[in-house]
């Protein structure tokens, strides 16, 4: 969702804006010109450092003016202890929210710190604190790169604290109860006119100046926080020229989006009065830079000659004593001009630093340090013959002396938190991807409002409902942990050699070394994966997940097929048995059949060829009979008379008798060679039948059969 723009209804004019701003400037005033001078003395500036009525001194020609700047160790003491113990958000629920959602909360919080680079937005509002007693932090929101209409939540560094003014009714640390802000920031002329065409080019804080002169004008940022009579809450943004409202749009959330971080803040008689670390060092720096001075004029008024000689005793030998280090043997003439003896030339004494100067430069540096409650151990020097535990005593009361400093940091960046959280539900309100950040620092894409779950992401979450609550805490930053973790586990490895074979990936990618992480990523997979967590385990996507129990699905399905058809196959099976037992009983019967009629043929043929070889016999007898018929015939018609032969039959009738008989021996011979081969048939049909059976007896394969013979993972519909 995009900031609302609204159409200006003149609620806020540029009269009334005028107005707010002067008393706002006017409220803050004193504040702001001591936090002028705190900025110059840590920047070095010697107007500043020697104070009012020491200008004139330091433009005289009487002596060097010597700035000694001492503040900047202490001010970088506790800035850069701040900057170690960074502050961490955590979101709990609160109603109508569930831990896991309030997870996503923080790592998305993260991931706005991250690329907002959010280190660098508080250790600037910080390091102001400390130094000149305010600094500032900004929440805001824009569109991300790449991808029109979305927006995203961003912070923001104040370069220059001392441009925003505060409700002067705001009395919370954090600035929470603030109901009014005023941010001003210059503009040059080509950017104004090229953002606001027909607006005149006029500055808010001086709208009586001649614009034409500058080429930079400062426009008015300021915030309102309207709440009605039903505790609704509105935060309206302007946007303000000298002359003009530029632009009038509604703020998401409940609270003014700029947080301070003050330093130190005590109320006198009324009136808020804010200290930095270095307000009460100003006086005893100043002292110190006077006692610098004054020495170095001294010194500068003593004498430069550094050797006393007799006159006529350096002629030629002048260079020689005026750099001794180039000569091994130094020469001088042993009368003086006069020709009388001269002793030899003496180098005098420089002169002594004053006791007195000493003592009050000493004394300024330790009331610098007794200002701010920071001493030498604080600051790493050794004091002393004092042991460790005495150092690290004096340590931490330097840190306990200062403490205040980044606990109001923790206490203004809890603010940001709620801000961050109170702008979600109104920025993040549409099915998206989000970024977020884990404990490791390691991107997490989310699916939020309705969006379809990503790789890593256990269910669904809704940014839009519930109430959620921050927690801020401190510590060392994730960098120094990661160091702390590989020191402790390469010692770890050192004394433990199977260490590496339960670990090595952990301690691997504690570290920031080149190729660390590819090794990380090597060991884990020899890694026996009993010992990693869950998260560690290769992450499969969702669509890949789906995909799996689809499959898992139609496995089982097909696991249940195979099932019934392997019941279905042994009861064929057995029922095939059954039959082949049957018909191999058949087949061997039929076998058996075959083997008697093959004997019974063979006996058949035995008796057809014991027949055909009587019948042969016979033929053979009855050509006999007729060749002896034939002859006897053939006598008769030679011989006459020849007696009558006696007979019972006449012989052709024999003859016709013998013809007719061996025809029918033809045909029985012929009728057994067909019963033969007939025979023979009959046994070869058995033969081939029992082959078959015996193929059909065989164990054959089962091949499945798909809906789609392409797709491996598609139905079952049958068996072949």
């Amino acid at each position: 969702m995009s900031e609302q723009d609204v159409q200006a209804t003149g609620s806020l004019t540029v009269e009334d804006a005028q107005k707010m701003y002067e008393n706002y400037k006017s409220y803050w005033a004193e504040n702001y010109k001591e936090a002028v001078i705190d900025l110059k003395m840590a920047a070095g500036d010697p107007a500043t450092h020697y104070g009012q009525g020491w200008d004139d001194a330091y433009s005289t020609p009487v002596g060097p003016m010597v700035v000694d700047n001492e503040l900047p160790q202490y001010i970088h003491q506790v800035t850069n202890d701040i900057r170690q113990n960074v502050p961490s958000i955590k979101v709990l629920p609160v109603s109508d929210a569930d831990i896991e959602t309030a997870e996503i909360y923080r790592g998305l919080f993260r991931a706005i710190e991250d690329h907002s680079h959010a280190d660098e937005v508080c250790d600037t509002a910080a390091e102001y604190a400390v130094a000149c007693s305010i600094g500032f932090m900004a929440v805001d929101h824009a569109y991300c790169d790449g991808e029109p209409g979305v927006q995203e939540i961003i912070f923001k560094t104040i370069p220059d604290p001392l441009s925003e003014y505060l409700d002067p009714a705001s009395v919370e640390y954090d600035g929470r109860d603030s109901n009014g802000h005023i941010s001003l920031s210059p503009i040059n002329r080509k950017d104004f006119e090229r953002l606001y065409k027909g607006k005149k080019f006029v500055s808010f804080t001086d709208p009586k100046a001649d614009a034409s002169k500058t080429d930079s004008i400062v426009l008015a940022q300021i915030f309102i926080r309207e709440t009605d009579n039903e505790n609704n809450t509105v935060v309206r943004r302007y946007l303000f020229s000298g002359e003009d409202l530029l632009k009038e749009t509604i703020f998401p959330g409940k609270y003014i989006p700029r947080v301070p971080i003050y330093g130190e803040v005590k109320w006198i008689e009324g009136k808020r009065v804010l200290s930095s670390l270095i307000r009460g060092a100003r006086s005893p720096q100043r002292r110190l830079n006077h006692m610098l001075s004054k020495e170095s004029q001294l010194l500068a008024q003593a004498p430069i000659a550094p050797i006393m000689a007799v006159e006529g005793t350096l002629v030629n030998e002048r260079k020689q004593w005026q750099v001794p280090g180039l000569e091994n043997a130094l020469e001088y003439r042993q009368q003086d001009l006069d020709g009388n003896p001269a002793p030899q030339p003496t180098r005098l004494q420089p002169p002594g630093a004053s006791t007195g100067f000493l003592e009050a430069i000493a004394s300024a540096k330790e009331a610098i340090k007794a200002s701010m409650g920071i001493y030498n151990a604080g600051l790493g020097k050794r004091e002393g013959d004092a042991s460790g535990i005495a150092l690290q005593q004096l340590d931490r009361s330097g840190d306990i002396a200062t403490f205040h400093y980044p606990d109001n940091v923790r206490r203004s960046y809890g603010h940001m938190g709620e801000i961050v959280i109170d702008m979600v539900p109104v920025i993040y309100d549409t099915p998206r991807i989000i970024q977020t950040l884990n404990d490791e620092s390691d991107v997490v894409m989310v699916g939020i409002n309705g969006m379809p779950l990503q790789p890593d992401q256990k269910q669904a979450y809704d940014l839009t409902k519930g109430k959620y609550r921050v927690r801020v805490t401190t510590g060392a930053s994730y960098t120094t942990k990661r160091q702390e973790e590989a020191a402790f586990l390469t010692q770890i490895a050192q004394k433990d050699p199977n260490f590496m074979q339960i670990g090595g990936d952990i301690l691997f990618k504690s570290m920031d070394t080149p190729g660390a992480q590819a090794l990380a990523a090597r060991y884990k997979k020899i890694i026996n994966p009993q010992l990693l967590d869950d998260k560690d385990q290769p992450q499969i996507p969702p669509q890949l997940i789906q995909k799996m129990q689809q499959m898992e699905q139609i496995i089982q399905q097909g696991a249940q097929e195979i099932q019934q058809l392997q019941a279905q196959l042994q009861s064929k099976q057995a029922e095939d048995q059954a039959k082949l037992a049957d018909t191999q009983l058949k087949g061997a019967d039929l076998q058996l059949k075959g083997q008697d009629l093959q004997l019974k043929m063979q006996v058949e043929q035995s008796k057809a060829e014991n027949e055909r070889a009587k019948l042969q016999l016979e033929a053979e007898k009855l050509e006999i009979e007729r060749m002896k018929l034939g002859m006897q015939a053939e006598q008769q018609i030679n011989q006459q008379p020849i007696a009558p032969v006696e007979q019972e039959d006449d012989p052709q009738i024999e003859m016709a008798e013998l013809e007719l008989q061996q025809q029918r021996n033809e045909l029985e011979r012929q009728e057994i060679e067909q019963r033969a081969a007939q025979a023979n048939a009959v046994i070869g049909a058995l033969a081939a039948i029992s082959q078959q059976l015996a193929e059909l007896a065989k164990p054959k394969p089962i091949s499945i059969v798909r809906a789609n013979p392409d797709d491996p993972f598609s139905p079952i519909i049958g068996a072949a």
